[in-house]
């Protein structure tokens, strides 16, 4: 019996790992994490970006 590998997603905002058949999509087709709900599109890595050096700045 042979073994299938499936492709698995990974959150970068709260490093969940789940198979991509659990894996919700937005309406631009971006993943969408199961735990935190963070999008991970490409506007949405420059959003938490902004965020990150706004907190740094503050700090």
């Amino acid at each position: 019996m042979s073994r299938v590998a499936t492709a698995t997603f990974e959150c970068g905002g709260c490093g969940t790992c789940a198979p991509s058949t659990w894996i919700d999509y937005d309406r631009l087709g971006y993943p969408i994490c199961p735990e935190c709900g963070l999008s991970t599109g490409p506007i949405a890595r420059r959003v938490r970006f902004e965020r990150r050096r706004r907190r740094q700045a503050v700090l």
